[in-house]
């Protein structure tokens, strides 16, 4: 049998190693378990700031997420719009109004959703002006006119127009500017739209019938319009001119102006476009100033006025005795003892027939005048 020798010092290096080794705890062997992955937290709700909003085209609004519980996991809000033509939201939660309509703003975090109710409109286009297609207007009693109401601009968005009468025992006027002559007198139609308003002054006029002729209660004013009671003179007129002259001195017409015209007119008739008289009235003819001057008359003061009222009561007419204005100067003459007034037939190149009366006397029919002369006017209705 074969024997095997080992040399000391390879013996103590060996009973070293093992008391070392026996030395070490089993723990400083043993390797560690991994942590556990944190818990995930869930999204329990979600609320806007706003869950209706109006806006107007062009405009927008950032919305405002509110994700519960604070620590979840995954805060994330994600937005969308039922219809992106009326209005959009971008990922910031900003609403931006496109065109008119409704639209539902969705926010969604995690599995909750919000929504906001999103109205948009026409921005509003506020009106500007408004006008009426007459700003005067002359009535027969039971007669009717409708006035027609312009609103600026075309685009404004309410173009509503209300109407009202500043006295409906003389005229009123419906929902549709429709204007009617109640009782003789003067009264204010007043049209709105917005917050702007227009007016015509309605004049009701009761004509008394002469003779077969209905004739007007009041001298012609203002070209289209009467004079304000019987015993105004209104203004002067030279023949187939529509250019009023002021019946008192100073002198001055219906355009402002202060220099007499002396130059003959032309036409051999008051033409239509020059007739002063307002709508449905013109300019009387000889043959109707004489069937007048052929009426019982008589000179008397009305209002302080002198003048002639002609006619038999109920039907009877006051002329005032305004005077005339001088062919060449335009020069007042006459007032309170002679009453001037023109008829629409012309005499001659330069001429035109005339009717005319003083306290004693009516004359028609047998004198002409040159037609440069400024006299009054009463008219008739057509």
């Amino acid at each position: 049998m074969r024997k095997y020798f080992f040399p000391f010092w390879l013996l103590l290096a060996i009973s070293a190693a093992t008391v070392v080794f026996n030395s070490c705890s089993k723990d400083e062997f043993e390797i560690p378990n991994e942590p556990e992955p944190p818990k995930e937290i869930a999204v329990t709700g979600i609320s806007l700031n706003e869950i209706t909003l109006t806006l107007l085209i062009g405009e927008s609004e950032i919305l405002v997420a509110t994700v519960t519980p604070d620590n979840a996991t995954d805060k994330t809000v994600t937005w969308e719009s039922s219809d992106s033509t009326v209005a959009t939201v971008d990922d910031n939660g900003k609403v931006t109004a496109l065109a008119e309509g409704t639209v539902t703003i969705i926010a969604k975090a995690g599995e909750k959703t919000a929504e906001c109710v999103v109205t948009v409109n026409i921005a509003e286009i506020a009106v500007t002006g408004i006008s009426l297609n007459k700003t005067t207007l002359t009535l027969i009693i039971d007669e009717s006119e409708t006035l027609v109401a312009m609103v600026t601009p075309d685009n404004a968005t309410d173009k509503t127009v209300t109407w009202e009468s500043s006295d409906s025992t003389v005229a009123t006027v419906d929902d549709n500017g429709k204007v009617t002559a109640v009782a003789e007198g003067t009264v204010t139609i007043t049209s709105k739209a917005g917050e702007k308003t227009a007016e015509c002054v309605v004049t009701v006029i009761d004509p008394v019938e002469i003779n077969g002729v209905r004739w007007a209660r009041r001298n012609v004013d203002m070209p289209g319009t009467f004079a304000p009671n019987i015993a105004s003179s209104g203004m002067f007129y030279q023949w187939n001119r529509k250019i009023g002259w002021s019946p008192f001195n100073p002198l001055v017409n219906s355009n402002g102006e202060t220099e007499w015209n002396s130059t003959s007119p032309a036409g051999n008739t008051w033409e239509k476009t020059n007739d002063p008289c307002p709508q449905g009235w013109r300019v009387p003819t000889i043959g109707e100033l004489v069937a007048l001057s052929n009426s019982s008359s008589e000179w008397r003061i009305i209002n302080g006025v002198l003048g002639r009222q002609f006619g038999t009561v109920p039907n009877t007419i006051f002329l005032p005795a305004g005077g005339w204005r001088f062919r060449v100067t335009g020069a007042l003459n006459g007032t309170g003892t002679l009453g001037s007034y023109w008829s629409s037939t012309v005499g001659n190149a330069s001429n035109a027939w005339f009717f005319y009366f003083n306290s004693s006397s009516v004359s028609a029919g047998d004198d002409m005048l040159h037609s440069t002369y400024g006299m009054s006017v009463r008219c008739v209705a057509e």
